[in-house]
């Protein structure tokens, strides 16, 4: 029973993690799968690249190691989410909240050169060097009005 159990989950969210090794919880993919969302879950080592996450809550979600790139995550709530090397390549994240992120493995002067940030929110969010984003810019756009290195 518990191999057709398990049969069946991977028939029905392989898609998830093709060649991925499950980090993440099975739990944690079905709940995403189901609502479109899943806050303060373990996605850790997920394969989400390519999928449309348009407008899903991550807030305080472990993103670590998943794979995003060539994800669109347009109006994202990833409010406090652990995203430690994550790869962000080609991800749209225009209008997503990054508040208290965590992408500390990102060089905040080189690695966001690719990644659609059109209105992003990255305050507090914390980057390699120890630098933490000051401010959201008064301006609009997106970014850092101020940086600071935590000791």
């Amino acid at each position: 029973m518990i191999r057709i159990a398990c049969a069946g989950f991977f028939l029905v969210f392989g898609h998830l993690l093709p060649g991925a090794a499950l980090a993440a919880s099975p739990e944690a993919l079905i709940q995403l799968e189901n609502t479109g969302s899943c806050t303060y879950c373990d996605l850790s080592g997920a394969d989400l690249s390519g999928r449309n996450l348009d407008g899903a809550d991550f807030s305080g979600a472990d993103l670590r190691n998943a794979k995003l790139n060539g994800a669109s995550l347009k109006g994202a709530r990833l409010v406090g989410a652990d995203l430690e090397n994550v790869d962000l390549f080609e991800v749209s994240l225009s209008g997503a909240d990054l508040r208290k992120a965590s992408l500390k493995h990102l060089d905040i002067d080189r690695d966001l050169e690719f990644i659609d940030l059109i209105g992003v929110n990255l305050e507090g969010a914390r980057f390699k060097h120890n630098l933490v984003c000051g401010k959201f810019p008064e301006s609009g756009g997106w970014g850092c009005a101020t940086t600071q290195r935590l000791k």
